[in-house]
């Protein structure tokens, strides 16, 4: 769950509740331990101490709010808009919107991060030995604050995802090679190669020195690998889906099924080495919904010869109905959550095609097997995206 904090020149800032428990920790964990000790502020009382706690962790957070407002600056200023920021628990995000983002673009924002909290750090430490000479318990604080801007600046250069340092060496590689998938799956190594090593170092601290300590360096390190994964995934979605429209992967020539067809009658497209889960069924020429295998294989035998497919089926006002001309990158989200992950693409109330998780995932691979999304659009337009993505093995259209 996300939590509206506020708007900053425009920019909604919002918290992940697992940000807010973190902060929230940290303030506790400041007054309750660290404060109380002799040689800190012994004789303060506890609503002081949670008050300086309170201080620390909103420090801390605007530090990590201010590093993801300057890709979200450097953003704007090259053209990129940017509406929301959130925190998480390790770190944040600025939601840019990436729509012709260019290799620049990416060396640019990635640095931005990094770069800033660089900055801040400068500013704590250098605040915090001038400080300590007239309080060394303020100074010491504001001194460990800016040890924490540099780790965070350090951490986030490292040069593989999800770091900043992982966007701008796909930016590099990608400004070098002028292939875009190619440099994201580099980075994406990478980062798993970072990864690996920090859950050894995990697993070389539970050995050798504090059990404790090395679980969660290691499991820090398992996180990374498991998020470079996923943002390696995510960015080749985007850079498949871009420039293309829902119509580009819509399944066009796959069998119309009727309401009235029986199940017995239909058996046959969904059987062994069968190429599509999932086909459309009109009612006359209009939509009437679509029928999976499943659904298909959830009828008896003993019935199947007088079970119309409309009762089984699933109707289309619980599918999503799409506009051939939007934009693809809008089905990811829109696929993952409809029943049957599909879609029924309409134009004026006409029935175009079918668009189903299996025609976007087959087209990704395609992008990811050939290392070039150039080469992959080429052969959609080439071959027709049903002839690529699906082929029926009958028409009964008639």
């Amino acid at each position: 769950m996300r939590v509206r904090i506020g708007k900053i020149a425009g920019i909604e800032i919002r918290a992940h509740t697992s940000a807010l428990l973190s902060f929230a920790g940290i303030a506790l964990a400041f007054a309750l331990f660290y404060l109380p000790q002799p040689d800190v502020t012994p004789d303060a009382s506890l609503p002081q101490r949670l008050a300086v706690g309170a201080v620390i962790a909103l420090l801390l957070a605007g530090s990590v709010a201010f590093h993801e407002f300057a890709h979200a600056f450097v953003a704007r200023a090259r053209g990129k808009p940017v509406h929301v920021l959130t925190l998480y628990l390790f770190g944040g995000n600025a939601h840019v919107d990436d729509r012709g983002l260019d290799a620049r673009d990416e060396i640019a924002i990635g640095s931005a991060g990094p770069l800033a909290s660089g900055a801040l750090a400068t500013i704590f430490i250098a605040a915090g030995l001038i400080i300590i000479k007239s309080s060394k318990p303020a100074g010491e604080l504001i001194l460990d604050i800016g040890l924490a801007n540099a780790l965070l600046a350090v951490f986030n250069a490292l040069p593989g995802f999800p770091m900043d340092g992982g966007r701008v060496l796909r930016g590099i590689l990608w400004n070098r090679s002028g292939n875009a998938v190619s440099a994201t799956k580099q980075a994406s190594s990478a980062g798993r190669i970072i990864a690996y090593v920090i859950v050894g170092l995990g697993a070389w601290l539970m050995v050798a020195t504090d059990v404790a300590a090395g679980v969660w360096v290691a499991a820090t390190g398992w996180l990374l690998a498991t998020l470079a994964q996923s943002y390696y995934r995510a960015m080749l979605m985007k850079i498949a889906l871009t420039g293309l429209t829902v119509r580009d992967l819509c399944a066009r020539d796959l069998p119309l099924l009727q309401t009235s067809d029986t199940v017995a009658s239909v058996s046959s497209y969904f059987g062994a080495g069968a190429l599509s889960r999932t086909l459309p069924v009109l009612f006359g020429e209009r939509a009437a919904g679509a029928i999976s295998d499943v659904q298909v294989a959830s009828v008896p035998a003993d019935q199947a010869a007088t079970t119309q497919v409309a009762s089984v089926m699933t109707r289309a006002f619980e599918l999503p109905g799409l506009h051939p001309f939007v934009e693809a990158a809008i089905l990811p989200p829109v696929l993952a959550t409809a029943p049957l992950a599909a879609a029924i693409v309409e134009e004026d109330g006409a029935y175009i095609g079918l668009v189903r998780k299996e025609d976007v995932d087959r087209y990704v691979e395609m992008v990811e097997e050939l290392g070039n999304s150039d080469a992959a659009r080429a052969g959609l337009k080439v071959l027709g995206p049903q002839r690529r993505l699906t082929t029926p093995t009958r028409d009964t259209t008639s």
